[in-house]
């Protein structure tokens, strides 16, 4: 276990500004003991900003006049013992103190013995807790089991566009070149090269197979240990890739094929199980649907802000449409399924058109929540099918997303389903965004500061 000096944090480099969620942290910090009796758990993918959020938030209570003694920043490292956290934390708790606890997940037991940090320190005490970590999977679980109503779970999600250049190309006035490595490079504070399978090794299957078998898990994952969770969540993870891009991969038929091509042997079970559970119609599925280990972790994996599942208004063409979030991970994988060798690839040909809507879907749900996302897949009595690629209800917006304005051009959607969209959506506005809206785009992004702001 790492005990940091935070005397010395004011100098350490820390970046000033902060992520959209910096301020619901604040509150949770300055809110009295006698109203807030929680800990705050941060949990989100690697890369993401959650120990720079951390480190900003102890650096905010210092300018605030704190005094460091009262502030605890602690790093578990690989192997360290919980009882080693509670030990340290324990002699030290009272009302005004507070601990900062970085990659938390690697505190053996931490999933099940979590509770005592808020019966001995934060109930009893009044002490302040702040946990995250790498292993977001386990910061995750405690907060829904062991600490259910007695944490505030936060997720720090990927980077919007307007946070990839805010942050990490630092312009205000990004350009079409931009916006195209955003699509195939972006969502994440990348200090150098990453691969996909090395990142989701990192962010993903390590951090479960290791949660899977210390702790507890049996309530999400039954008889674990014995899945190839690597397997898994690879095949999970290109099947929400291939549900949006399959239309334009030109002599691919059937998923089997997607995988022989990638030289995996596809996996009956899981690819059944992941229909069955992106056909089943609550967004709580793995509680109302039989338990299963693709349940659980596709469940976990939109949780953490992976993958969006979104529904069909139209009760006639399948009920969910579901998209890789990540722009990275979804150029990435699309490219795979494509058999291509490079991303870049997926920018020059038909494939361009499925990122960009996966891209304005994702920042359309960032930006407006869950509930505003849907879409139109509507057959009509002369068999043929069309599509809107996005509905907000809440704003009456409809939305078709397509890579360039000749294709803008020949769409014909909204004409073809006047007569549904006169019924099921009256007066809503109509448009169609391409490549081009580079400003909209950006400004997607820029909403979620506005509402941190109180705009």
């Amino acid at each position: 276990m790492r005990i940091y000096d935070v005397h010395k944090m004011l100098d350490e480099g820390v970046p000033s500004e902060a992520r959209f969620m910096f301020p619901e942290i604040v509150a949770h910090l300055e809110a009295p003991h006698e109203i807030s009796k929680r800990i705050l758990c941060l949990f989100g993918l690697r890369r993401s900003g959650k120990t720079v959020l951390l480190r900003q938030s102890i650096r905010y209570l210092l300018e605030r006049g704190i005094s460091p003694d009262n502030i605890h920043y602690l790093e578990m490292e690989p192997g360290d013992d919980f009882e080693a956290l509670y030990d340290y934390a324990n002699p030290r708790a009272k009302k005004g103190v507070y601990f900062f606890v970085d990659e938390i997940g690697n505190a053996e037991l931490f999933v099940n013995r979590a509770q005592i940090l808020f019966d001995a320190l934060t109930e009893a005490y009044g002490a302040k807790m702040v946990l995250t970590g790498t292993n977001s999977l386990a910061v995750w679980l405690t907060g829904t089991t062991a600490l259910f109503d007695r944490s505030t779970i936060i997720r720090v999600s990927h980077l919007s566009f307007y946070e990839h250049c805010k942050f990490v190309i630092k312009t205000t006035d990004p350009s079409a070149e931009d916006l195209r490595q955003y699509i195939i490079n972006g969502g994440f504070f990348f200090s150098d090269a990453v691969s996909e399978a090395n990142y989701i090794e990192q962010s993903i299957v390590s951090p479960l197979v290791r949660t899977v078998a210390i702790d507890s898990t049996e309530a999400w994952f039954n008889n674990s240990q014995d899945y190839n969770w690597r397997s898994i969540a690879r095949e999970v993870l290109l099947l929400s890739a291939r549900t949006i891009t399959n239309a334009d991969l030109a002599g691919v038929a059937r998923i089997s094929e997607d995988f022989l091509s990638l030289g995996m042997a596809e996996n009956t079970a899981v690819k059944t199980q992941f229909l069955e559970y992106m056909q089943f119609k609550t967004t709580r599925s793995s509680l109302w649907m039989p338990q299963t280990e693709v349940s659980a972790l596709l469940h976990f994996l939109e949780m953490l802000g992976v993958i969006l599942k979104v529904p069909n208004k139209s009760p006639f063409c399948e009920r969910f449409k579901w998209y890789v979030k990540v722009p990275f991970l979804r150029s990435e994988l699309t490219a795979q399924l494509a058999g291509y060798t490079d991303r870049e690839l997926v920018l020059k040909g038909p494939l361009l058109g499925t990122l960009l809507e996966g891209l304005f879907v994702s920042e359309w749900e960032m930006a407006n929540g869950k509930d505003s996302v849907s879409f139109i897949r509507h057959r009509l009595a002369d068999g043929s099918v069309y599509e809107i690629d996005l509905v907000d209800d809440a704003q009456r917006q409809l939305i078709e997303i397509k890579a360039s304005e000749e294709q803008a051009s020949r769409y014909t959607g909204f004409y073809k389903l006047q007569e549904y969209l006169g019924q099921e959506c009256h007066g809503y506005e109509r448009r169609i965004l391409t490549m081009q809206d580079i400003p909209f785009i950006y400004s997607l992004g820029e909403r979620a500061y506005d509402s941190a702001d109180g705009k």
